[in-house]
């Protein structure tokens, strides 16, 4: 996994992005799907970094953790949900403010299957919705183009050639 991360920090990032490729904050986000549907959280109105959104169950990856364990862990944390690593789906750079400070961040993403569908959601969410793939042309509510882009990566390699 180190070798992918060290080619994918080399060779996906903008060239005009990051003076270097190290990250300051690495987080992994999570596609889950049970049955046909795939979870969202919406972010507690209390949250720092975009409350009130809906988004797919993401987090922050420990120094030295490996990302697969940092993701089943946060979905695990946030929404109770133990399940299983499909693939990694990709990642993306961005940058955003933390505690006054503008940060370099490293999202890799996961498609994940979950065990059950029972949520138990922390403190950082508010609701949940488990989303019929079905309606995700139309959802009843309303996502961002991140979310749409890393959903549709998810399904897209979900495929069948």
């Amino acid at each position: 996994m180190l070798g992918f991360l060290r080619l994918l920090t080399r060779h996906s990032q903008p060239s005009n992005s990051f003076q270097s490729a190290a990250a300051d904050i690495v987080i992994v986000g999570m596609v889950t799907f049970y049955r046909d549907s795939i979870l969202l959280l919406r972010r507690s109105a209390k949250e720092r970094f975009l409350p009130g959104v809906w988004s797919l169950p993401a987090g922050k990856a420990a120094p030295g953790e490996p990302l697969e364990d940092a993701a089943l862990r946060e979905l695990k944390e946030e929404a109770g949900i133990c399940g299983s690593i499909r693939h990694i789906l990709g990642a993306v750079w961005f940058e955003s403010d933390y505690n006054g400070k503008r940060v370099r961040n490293l999202q890799i993403n996961f498609a994940v299957d979950a065990f059950n569908g029972d949520v138990q959601l922390d403190p950082s969410s508010d609701d949940f919705m488990w989303l019929p793939t079905s309606e995700l042309s139309h959802p009843p509510i309303p996502l961002d183009d991140f979310t749409r882009v890393v959903v549709d990566s998810a399904l897209g390699s979900a495929l069948p050639s």
